[in-house]
Order: C-alpha cells, then structure tokens, then sequence
C-alpha cells in the first residue's frame, strides 16, 4: 500500500535529471507525502494520529491487529477508567513555609498545578508505575512524591506545608539536582531552571512506550524526509511560494517522529516547535533549523522604558544579521558568509510558557537584573504573526504570573499570581506569597506584576465552532 511512498526519492532524483523547475519537484513531492500521510493514519497509534494535518481520511480497510509495545507483559496494567480530578470548584492551594529559600520552587509548583487538568493528566500518567511490581527507579520515586505533593496542596486547603517535610526537596537531591541545594549556600535559584527541568523529569518518566512503525513505513518516512530536504535546498530565500509548503510538510514529518517517540502529556500540552530559517547573502541559498520547545524566552529591548509583550515577541522574530566575525559557513559557497537569521513558531503548545529575560550577565560576570514594565493582555494574547502559517487565528489567556521581586536572582523573592477561575471569566486573582495567600482583581496583579513578571502562563483558547 506503502510502495508509492518508497519510490519517492528515485522519482525525484528522475525529474531533476531532466530539469523539472523546483516547483514542480516540490508540488510532486508535497502530494506524495501526503498520500503517504493519509495511508499511515491507519497504522498510527490513535494518540498520535490526529498529529499530521493536511491528511485525508484514510480509506476503509482492515484493522491491522494491536501491536503490544510493552517489554514486561506482567507489569503492564489492565485497562483502567481515567482518574477525574476537579480542581475548579475550589482552585486555592494550600500555602507553602519557605525556611530555606525554596520560594523559587514553591512559586513553580502553584503556577503548574493552575494548569487545567495538570493534576489529572500526571495521576492518569502515572499509575502504570504506582501500581507496577517492580522496584522504582528513584526519579520514579521523584515524580510519585511529586504527586502526592500536587494532592497534599489541593487537599490541605487553609493549611501551610513544607516542601522538606513532604519529601519532594529530599527526592530531588537523591536524583542528583544540584539547584536543590543552592539557596542556601547562594539565596536563590532560577524559576524558569526549575520549571523546565520538572517537566522534563515528568515527560522522561510517564511518557508511555514510543509507537513503532513498519521497516517499510519507516523508510517511506524517511525518503519523503530527505527529498523535502533536497527541495528546500535548491529553493531561493526569496520565492516563498516555492519554499513554504514543503518547509510545511517536513516540519509536520518531524514533528509527529517525535511525539511518536515522546508520548506523554507534557509533549502534547507543553511543547512546541520552532523553525529558524537562515539565508546566506551571497547566494541566497536558505538553511533551516526545527526545534522542540517547552519555555519560550523573550528578550527586553528597553531597560528603562514600559513594553508590550506583543514587542517583546516582534523582537523574537525580528530578522536578525550576522556579519563580519559573525559569518557563518555556506555549503554553496564553500565559504564564511553573511547570513539573514529569523524564528518563528512552527507549532505553538496548549499551554504557552514564556519567560522575560530579566536577568543578564555584565560584562563582569554578574548577573544583573533589568525592572522595566512589560504590559502583557490577561483575556487575548493573539500568536497569529508570529506563525511561520499565520491561515487560522491562534490566540491564547493568561491563567499564571511567577514573579520575581529584589534587584538580583541571589537576593530577590518569588511569588505566584493564579486565576481564581479559568472558566467563568472572573477577574479575581489568588496571589502566593510563600505562607500568605490573598485574593486580589485584576487590575491590581497587573499593577504589582508590570515590572515583576519572569514566567507567562497562557492557554489556548480554541475557536469556537460555528455549528
């Protein structure tokens, strides 16, 4: 069924030899992946299957026989009803002490359990281990102590907990986390170091086995793979009409490889994919870079003047030059170039993390930190011009603010800013202060978080259907 796929690097390699123009070779390999991604839809794991749009339904057949991905027939769980966890009737945590400098940590921890469904998508992900017979691993044993975490704080409520007492400071020091240990030695870490670094450990521990394709799927993908390839490498930077669609098309191959070898729910709700496109000055030959993302930093263009986020991402995707001692090599040209260099989001994630860049480094080696206001929407962050495809709207809301307050990451204090409620459109806000939780409105966050904002939590408003 697949055997048209297989043929598409000979087919390519045919119409070059008789001098097609590239967007002939690029339209006819663009068609054929997609057939090929519509005939795969059928063999891919149902949790990956909706990764590869464009596809067409694939047509009615046989159902292949369930392939059993697990190394340990007895460890694996029998089918279970999902675990439903209502976090929205009540959305307060409880506070959290911080003897220890720890406020970095404890800010993190309430900014990720206001994620919708976070507490529920880690229980569900998991109880294969929970309910497993063999020993576990001690990240195992991290991410289980991190739950009962994420349960004691949604329990307790009106209560104030010690992360020491509770075991997950502890936890994290037996898996060799040296930041675990530094606040008291230095007075503080870094929140975005401790958020990217939970996630990862979350997804490197639940994520379910990576879904396997057949030697001839697999070869089909990885023909398409190289003649997308070969395409975008004899496109001009100039004609994007030539350039676009297959950059499109090999973007969404090399996404839906990855999330076949990273199931977990932080790949689907947290990562992203970016592409950086670069384009030499001399021969105008484009390069491009596709890379996963879970925290997505911005840089501040003033130290002094207020900004909007909406600047602050322009500047993101801003078209940046790099000459003189910063030429780069071009494979066209054999030689050291200047090259046009721009990002963009290829994907953007459900929930949409970013960081300002508050905190540099002086040409001393210290790390310095800039205050100015940065004034970011609450209702509709609107992503669209920053999309490599800007077709459809994509706009997202803010749900949690980590703040940081003091003039230096050794010296300042964390905070976290959580909405009361993410579905009935209230402006009242719950603010974190380590043992000290108050509510407060809207207007009054954005007042206090203006030049104190570091982490932006949004979530994707999905558009509402028109039936």
């Amino acid at each position: 069924m697949l055997w048209p796929s297989l043929c598409l690097v000979s087919i390519y390699c045919y119409l070059a030899y008789h001098n097609y123009n590239v967007a002939k070779m690029a339209s006819y390999c663009i068609q054929q992946v997609t057939k090929m991604q519509a005939q795969l839809l059928d063999h891919l794991p149902r949790a990956t299957s909706h990764r590869l749009p464009r596809a067409a339904a694939a047509p009615p057949c046989a159902k292949p026989p369930a392939i059993d991905l697990t190394n340990d027939k007895d460890d694996a769980p029998l089918p279970q009803e999902p675990i439903a966890i209502d976090d929205e009737t009540s959305p307060a945590d409880a506070t959290l002490r911080n003897e220890s400098n720890y406020c970095f940590l404890n800010a993190t921890l309430h900014c990720l359990l206001r994620t919708r469904d976070f507490r529920a998508s880690l229980a569900n992900a998991f109880r294969p281990l929970s309910t497993t017979r063999r020993a576990l691993t001690p990240r195992e044993r991290c991410v289980g102590v991190l739950l009962d975490v994420t349960h004691m704080l949604k329990e307790r409520k009106g209560a104030t907990l010690d992360l020491l007492a509770l075991g997950l400071v502890d936890a994290l020091r037996r898996i060799g986390v040296t930041w675990i240990d530094l606040p008291r030695r230095q007075g503080q870490q870094d929140a975005e170091e401790c958020l990217s670094y939970l996630l990862e450990l979350i997804r490197g521990v639940v994520q379910a086995p990576a879904a396997s394709l057949s030697p001839r799927s697999e070869h089909a993908l990885s023909a398409a793979t190289k003649a997308l390839d070969h395409v975008l490498h004899t496109c001009s930077s100039h004609d994007s009409s030539a350039y676009s669609a297959p950059l499109e098309h090999l973007a969404s191959l090399t996404w839906d490889k990855f999330i076949r070898g990273n199931p977990s729910f932080v790949a689907d709700d947290f990562m992203g994919q970016l592409v950086q496109g670069s384009t030499c000055v001399s021969c105008n030959m484009l390069s491009y870079h596709l890379a996963t993302t879970t925290v997505v930093a911005l840089g501040l263009h003033s130290s002094t003047a207020a900004m909007s986020l909406d600047s602050c991402l322009a500047a993101f995707k801003q078209v940046e030059d790099l000459c003189a001692e910063d030429a780069v090599y071009c494979e066209r040209c054999d030689r050291r170039t200047g090259h046009h260099i721009q990002t963009l989001f290829m994907r953007v994630p459900k929930r949409l993390v970013l960081q300002l860049k508050r905190f540099t480094c002086t040409r001393v080696g210290h790390m310095a930190k800039n205050s100015a206001a940065v004034i970011f929407p609450v209702q509709r962050l609107n992503m669209t011009p920053y999309l490599f495809s800007q077709q459809a709207p994509c706009e997202y809301q803010l749900y949690a603010v980590c703040a940081h307050t003091g003039s230096s990451v050794a010296g300042g204090h964390y905070l976290a800013y959580a909405r009361l409620s993410l579905t009935n459109g209230t402006s009242l806000w719950l603010k974190y202060n380590d043992a000290h939780l108050t509510t407060l409105s809207q207007a009054q966050m954005l007042h206090e978080t203006a030049t104190s904002a570091y982490l932006l939590f949004y979530e994707r408003v999905e558009p509402r259907s028109s039936i």
